[in-house]
């Protein structure tokens, strides 16, 4: 691969063989794979990321390969202001097969990404085309919109989470910030903006089709698509410097209460194996998970739910956990049935949810509110059992008299690369705090967050299953990092993200198997299963301020219970840091967990106040706690 890197151009390695640094001019951005993301201009961001999508009939985004890459000057030798990407990618499965020619062209003051597409085989899309990606700090942005007819209007992107697109009818975008003024112009299509927030994506999108057009569409052999993306900056207060990264902080300190920590449970297992090879054969060193109640949700319309609650129950009583139930069917006469084979089980919440809408939905709400009685000192919940975003469209027409509230959450509806799920933990932050907002006094209750979706909400074929029932409904809904530790790392990063006041519970993966705390009929575990027990041992502790420059990547929850301080770090970031902490209390124990999920000592480096402040080393994907006690 080129490289120049004492020039104004330069294409260096960056984290993998698919990734690399691009810079031309004052333009800076990071290829990867086939997304041109980390979009700045003299070091000011302007956008996240660049990149052309394949999203089939049920909005399954058709993963990309780039098959072929070059990178050259787009003018003569003596001209460092320009720098010219070409692409070749093909996106593969089932039945889909596209492919397509980008070329990305670095000017002194201008960015232009082009697509030329063709389909190779003849299938249903629902999207095919160039989507943007604009930064989470665009939020209170005023943006300015010109139509295809040459309308010009603007709008303020919205501070609360948008259920629906602030922006519509676009072919250009302008737009202020840092001293820059930029100015983006699609074509090819007509474009729109949603609030990616809502699935807890970290940016608005603003994308080709628009969602008032029908889908899906059908494409055939040979069918060309073309469109493209030209951002062009100019400055406005002067040149904007480029701002250093700090990698290596001074302090952080842990004082100050801030409420109190939600129980942390788990799902039933969904791999529909005896219950029996399912015991943890591994000797317990004290530091196995608890739960304050095992999550399992049961479609009514198939006759198998009761073997499914059958087993629910036989884990009920492994954990020694009574059962969050969440019915899901179309029918409210289904309701009466449930109920009455729920009489006398361990039963702390149950709720119900339309299988079309994944919303409560107020038929089936109204009939379980009657056959409630039958089951006393049970809470009923209800909301989404799909994303935020079904919560937050549909809330109007929830029912008035929901006493909880609830919806799942998981960083894969759009992008499953690594950069978008660290992504999504800004985004999973600014959702709970929207979650509590609606639900006023409510309590609210967010799970199961598993990294793949348990099912897909959006679907428009008929007959997928939305409580996927054997091993062979999950294809797509395994995540291979579950049982590594950058999982471990994430689920840290989002109880830290997510454990807010207002928020009662979160539900995290499933008890057992491959979407679980550990594989199924042997004594090994993930690094999640041990993260658990850490985290289950934290709900009713007072959490504690942090305070400081916390690098980007590390992810920090400290809570206080008693004499006893717990500080839980994960790093999500690509880089080693050091940290210089400052504790309420003396560290007596350090340990890291091991890729096995084992744990390991950690030797720490006493600060210059002693005890109660030590120098910590944290790796990517580490998971360090830390053990204090006060004076």
């Amino acid at each position: 691969m080129p490289t120049a890197p004492n020039s104004a151009r330069t294409a260096t390695e960056h984290a993998s063989a698919d990734d690399l640094d691009l810079a031309a001019a004052d333009w800076a951005a990071e290829l990867r794979g086939d997304e041109l993301a980390n979009i700045s201009y003299r070091g000011v961001l302007l956008l996240r990321a660049i990149r052309v999508v394949v999203r089939d009939q049920d909005w399954r985004t058709i993963p990309p390969h780039r098959v072929q890459l070059s990178i050259a000057d787009a003018g003569d030798e003596s001209d460092h202001q320009r720098l010219a990407v070409q692409l070749e990618v093909r996106h593969r499965d089932r039945d889909v097969d596209y492919s397509w020619a980008g070329q990305i062209t670095f000017g002194p003051d201008d960015l232009t990404v082009t697509m030329d597409g063709t389909a190779n085989s003849t299938f249903l899309r629902n999207r095919i085309g160039i989507v943007v990606l604009h930064p989470l700090d665009d939020a209170g942005r005023l943006v300015g919109v010109t139509s295809p007819d040459g309308e010009y209007t603007e709008h303020d992107l919205p501070f609360d989470i948008s259920p629906h697109q602030p922006l519509r009818n676009i072919r250009t975008l302008e737009w202020s910030t840092s001293g820059l003024a930029g100015r983006l112009e699609l074509s090819g299509d007509v474009f729109e903006t949603e609030d990616q927030r809502n699935w807890t994506d970290a940016s608005f999108k603003t994308y080709s089709t628009p969602l008032s057009e029908p889908f899906p569409v059908r494409i055939t052999a040979g069918q060309r698509i073309r469109q493209s993306a030209r951002l062009t900056v100019e400055a406005t207060t002067g040149r904007s410097d480029t701002r250093d990264v700090v990698t290596q902080i001074q302090q952080i300190t842990v004082g100050a209460p801030r409420g109190h920590f939600p129980a942390v449970n788990f799902a039933c297992t969904t791999d529909n194996s005896d219950p029996a090879t399912r015991r943890d054969h591994a000797v317990d060193d004290g530091e196995t998970p608890t739960a304050n109640a095992l999550l399992v949700e049961f479609d009514l319309r198939s006759s198998k739910w009761r073997k499914r609650l059958e087993w629910a129950l036989a884990e009920s009583a492994q954990w020694g956990a009574p059962l969050d139930v969440r019915l899901v069917t179309d029918q409210p006469r289904h309701i009466p049935t449930a109920v009455t084979d729920l009489i006398g089980a361990p039963v702390r919440r149950l709720g119900v949810f339309d299988a079309t809408t994944h919303v409560t939905e107020q038929p089936l709400w109204d009939q379980l509110v009657y056959e409630s009685s039958r089951l006393p000192g049970v809470s009923l919940v209800g909301g989404s059992r799909a994303h935020f975003a079904e919560l937050n469209r549909c809330l109007t027409r929830l029912p008035a008299d929901l006493p909880e509230l609830t919806f799942s959450i998981t960083p894969h509806m759009h992008a499953g690369e690594r950069e978008h799920i660290v992504d999504s933990i800004s985004g999973q932050r600014i959702v709970a705090r929207n979650a509590v907002r609606l639900a006023g006094n409510r309590p609210v209750h967010i799970g199961p967050i598993t990294l793949k979706p348990r099912f897909n909400a959006v679907a428009t074929t008929q007959g997928e299953p939305v409580v996927p029932d054997g091993t062979e409904s999950f294809d797509d809904r395994t995540d291979a990092r579950q049982g590594t530790p950058f999982a471990a790392a994430w689920m840290l990063a989002s109880a830290a993200a997510l454990a807010i006041d207002g928020v009662a519970s979160l539900t995290y993966f499933e008890t057992t198997g491959p979407r679980g705390l550990r594989p199924n009929s042997d004594g090994r575990r993930y690094p999640v299963h041990r993260l658990a027990g850490w985290l289950t041992a934290l709900p009713g502790s007072t959490k504690l301020d942090v305070a400081g420059d916390v690098p980007q990547g590390i992810h920090i929850i400290a809570a206080s219970s008693g004499s006893q301080v717990v500080v839980l770090l994960s790093n999500l970031g690509r880089e080693n840091h050091t940290l210089e902490l400052v504790l309420p209390g003396h560290v007596v124990d350090a340990v890291r967990l091991a890729a096995g999920g084992g744990q390991e000592s950690l030797v720490l480096t006493p600060g210059e106040a002693g005890g109660s402040q030590v120098s910590l080393q944290i790796r990517p994907d580490d998971v360090v706690r830390l053990t204090g006690r006060r004076s």
